[in-house]
């Protein structure tokens, strides 16, 4: 007779030694497969043009503008040449003010 500390002798050790071989050879046969071949040859993106056109307003801001056709919509970023460094030191904080107006619409 083995001893009483023997592995099969302890609860659930005679399902774990059938359950884990059984879990080993679901996750292998679970395991990557090879996927499709290469899809089919894509054409290349259409040339895009890069034109842009610069215009200076009379209150001195820079615009430019560089239109692109390929889909219906409009992007817009706004630039700042101004920050901590130029602000006034009689008026300390003014580009951090000037920030919140323009982003947070105030």
């Amino acid at each position: 007779m083995p001893p009483p500390d023997a592995p099969h002798d302890r609860p659930g050790a005679r399902r774990a030694l059938v359950v884990l071989p059984l879990c080993a050879a679901l996750l292998a046969a679970c395991g990557p497969r090879p996927g499709p071949g290469p899809g089919p040859e894509l054409p290349p993106p259409p040339e895009v043009p890069v034109t842009a056109s610069l215009e200076r307003l009379d209150n001195g801001l820079a615009v430019v503008v560089r239109p692109m056709r390929l889909a219906p919509v409009v992007a817009l970023q706004v630039w700042v040449d101004a920050g901590a460094a130029d602000d006034p030191p009689a008026f300390p904080g003014m580009a951090h003010l000037f920030e919140h107006l323009l982003f947070k619409g105030n």
